[in-house]
């Protein structure tokens, strides 16, 4: 039912529940006894159109009341002539103020809501809408960084005049308390109200971090004035407006509505409509309503409702209350929103502690309901009958409210901290390419070993930050530049280089048994989560070709700890330096890069410890590339293949480092020592050259036969191409 704005509303003035159809935000003022100062309330309005006003209803004790509307005509309230006297009184104002919000309570004073109303509110009793949804507790996440602003327009006030000969009689104010109506709407105020909030997002960024605790109104404020003197595409090119707008979400509450507007998406747009606000809204909507006392209209004397409301102390106390009930939800909301953010994100990671805060969410949100009824009651009752009705004290009425919320808020409190933890090393993960990865990506990530190694950083349950800063800082960072460097070094069957790719994986409880079943020959998952019971700092493994030695051909793939057989990060200080490659029986073995503490470095092959074949020694004042044996560097080395057959068959192959100005016996030596040849072994060793040279030999032990002289100082040629075949004599 459509009814004139000039209409006379009868009030059943119980703020029960309040709910307002298809509007936008209004302000209800009351004047009366009942009340000490003027109440204010931001709740639905009542149409698109400020002209009209539609049906308002109040639900009390389950049953509906509606207001009691005057129409025009025929009136029952008053007489025609005094509906007719309708006045219209220009009511200018405008004002933009920015708010840190940190309470929910703040959200309430930002709009100017009063603590009889705030109650209400809290809840739940009154439905909002329009601006007046930024009241919305239920929705909101208190626990956040947030920042508002306000812009409050008013335009005109439209109001009845009324005289003190305009009475009603006994009969029709009966009529209308048969209806609940305690009030007559007598002025309607027109505006509109435009609330922007701007909350820190759940999942963390890298611009998030940039900005972290330096967000505020003050700075909201400072890129309002910017806007104002250099406009919106400056201020949305601007690093700190782009941070702010990547790092927080917006969210808009307004009493208009513009489908020709675009929406507001960056935050020259949101001060624009800031700018244009008193334009947009046009006539306005119903913003605040004055109400007198349907009994200040009655010609003759009768009993007054008597409404109780709460003093001022206890209204703070239930508002203290429910702001803490209310942050425990918002906080609660914040974690699971953190825990689900994202594909695969860090939930699907850390599944029992995600499992356990959502079971802990599910009961926060039981308290959060059964607190709101529970209040919802206790106004009803203590408004129809006061403190006889209730039967208990507010003081004993918020003491029952807090029942266990000690126990919930530490319980939240120690989430967080987790949550905290657990956000700190996905940043660190990500931050050094080793991003967390769930179970199935794992899986992935290994059957792909043949292009390449995987390094995995282990998590622990409960991991240890500074482990986990030093494991990403010192042991990753140098891991992935020795990588990077072997990596072009190293090529697939086609050709293309290969690569290490790195991750992280959480060794959430719930997931080692299926982790377990990832398990190879060499047992070193099982290990590495031995190994968690000395320390909660991460471990480092990694999958792929394992070193096999010199002879062998056959590839396998199994994961190799990190410092124990594989790839190790050794700091020697006996000796001063650095070492990070590979390493067998403890000692550098394979390829690998040392820094000694006169920030020399090598980078090369390695054998038993020592330097030994391909590499590059790098000095203050020189650098040497070439050909190292037993740690010293030859001009003169080379680097050989070495074919080793079986029934002249190839099934092993090695690369041996020698001398082009050694005797045969020396190089004789270096391949029986390399090869473990032992003591009584017979070889023959073939040496052929690109040339067509071809020198045959017999060896026994690390030694050529005595009956073969000319061989002892035979010079091979060493050069680009050479060939040497070994094969076991049987």
């Amino acid at each position: 039912m459509i009814i004139p704005a000039a209409c006379i509303i009868l009030l059943l003035f119980r703020v029960d529940q309040l709910s307002i159809p298809d509007g936008q935000c209004i302000s209800l003022t009351f004047h009366s006894k009942i009340f000490v100062e003027t109440l204010r309330l931001r709740v639905t309005a009542i149409s698109n159109n400020s002209e009209h006003l539609t049906s308002l209803r109040w639900e009390f004790d389950q049953k509906k009341w509606t207001f009691l509307l005057w129409e025009d005509p025929p009136s029952w309230l008053f007489a025609e002539d005094v509906v007719k006297r309708v006045q219209v009184v220009p009511n200018p104002s405008n004002s933009l103020k920015f708010k840190d919000i940190k309470t929910i309570s703040d959200r309430a004073n930002a709009l100017d809501i009063t603590a009889e109303l705030s109650v209400s509110i809290l809840s739940g009793m009154i439905d909002l809408k329009g601006s007046g949804q930024y009241l919305d507790t239920s929705k909101s996440n208190v626990s956040s960084r947030e920042v508002s602003m306000i812009c409050t327009t008013r335009k005109n006030l439209k109001r009845l005049d009324l005289k003190g000969s305009d009475r009603i009689t006994i009969d029709t104010y009966n009529r209308a308390v048969e209806h609940q109506a305690t009030h007559v709407v007598t002025g309607i105020i027109y505006g509109g109200t435009l609330v922007t909030n701007v909350v820190e997002k759940a999942s963390s960024s890298e611009s998030q971090t940039k900005i972290h605790g330096e967000f505020s109104a003050s700075l909201m404020k400072n890129m309002a004035s910017k806007f104002s003197a250099e406009g919106k595409a400056s201020v949305d090119s601007d690093k700190t407006c782009k941070d702010v707008l990547e790092s927080r979400d917006f969210d808009f509450y307004g009493d208009y509505s513009a489908s020709d507007r675009p929406n507001a998406i960056t935050i020259g747009d949101l001060f624009e409509l800031a700018k244009q606000w008193p334009t947009i809204i046009g006539d306005g909507v119903p913003c605040q309503i004055t109400v007198t006392p349907l009994s200040n209209f009655v010609d003759g004397s009768i009993e007054a409702k008597i409404i109780h409301e709460l003093e001022s102390d206890e209204l703070a106390a239930i508002l203290t209350a429910y702001d803490e009930i209310y942050r425990l939800a918002g906080r609660r909301t914040r974690i699971q929103a953190a825990l689900e953010a994202g594909n695969g994100g860090l939930g699907a990671c850390c599944s029992t502690f995600a499992a356990a805060c959502k079971k802990r969410k599910l009961v926060t949100d039981g308290i959060l309901g059964r607190s709101r009824q529970a209040l919802a009651k206790y106004l009803i009752a203590f408004r129809r009958g006061g403190a006889e009705e209730v039967g208990k004290t507010t003081i004993e009425f918020v003491d029952a409210a807090k029942v266990g919320l000690d126990d919930h808020l530490k319980e939240c409190q120690q989430d967080e901290s987790v949550l905290g933890l657990l956000q700190s090393i996905q940043d660190l993960a990500a931050a050094h390419g080793a991003p967390l990865e769930t179970l199935n990506g794992l899986r992935h990530r290994m059957t792909r070993a043949n292009r390449g190694t995987l390094g995995v950083v282990l998590i622990p349950p409960s991991p240890n930050l500074d482990g986990a800063i030093n494991t990403y800082e010192v042991l990753v960072a140098n891991i992935k530049r020795w990588r990077a460097d072997e990596d072009k070094k190293d090529t697939d069957e086609d050709g293309k280089p290969k690569e290490t790719v790195f991750i992280s994986f959480y060794c959430d409880p719930t997931l080692l048994p299926e982790f377990r079943n990832l398990e190879g020959k060499k047992g070193v998952l099982t290990k590495a989560l031995v190994e968690f019971e000395k320390s909660q700092s991460p471990r480092f493994i990694h999958y792929g070709v394992l070193p096999t030695g010199l002879t062998s051909i056959q590839k396998q793939i199994d994961w190799s700890l990190l410092n124990d057989e594989g790839w190790a990060f050794i700091h020697n200080d006996q000796e001063s330096y650095d070492y990070i490659g590979e390493v067998s029986g403890g000692k550098r073995h394979g390829r690998g890069t040392a820094t000694y503490a006169n920030k020399s470095t090598y980078s090369g092959d390695w054998w038993h410890g020592r330097r030994h074949g391909e590499g590059e020694l790098v000095e203050k004042t020189r650098k040497l590339t070439g050909v190292f044996i037993n740690d010293q560097y030859w001009a003169d080395g080379v680097v050989v293949d070495i074919t080793i057959l079986s029934h002249h068959v190839a099934f092993g192959a090695a690369r041996i480092p020698l001398r082009k100005g050694d005797a045969g016996t020396s190089h004789v030596r270096m391949i029986g020592t390399m090869l473990e040849w032992k003591e009584g072994e017979e070889h023959n060793l073939v040496v052929e050259g690109k040339e067509g040279q071809k020198l045959e030999m017999i060896t026994v032990g690390k030694l050529i036969r005595h009956d073969q002289d000319e061989m002892f100082n035979k010079n091979w040629p060493l050069e680009e191409g050479v060939e040497i075949k070994v094969e076991k004599r049987s």
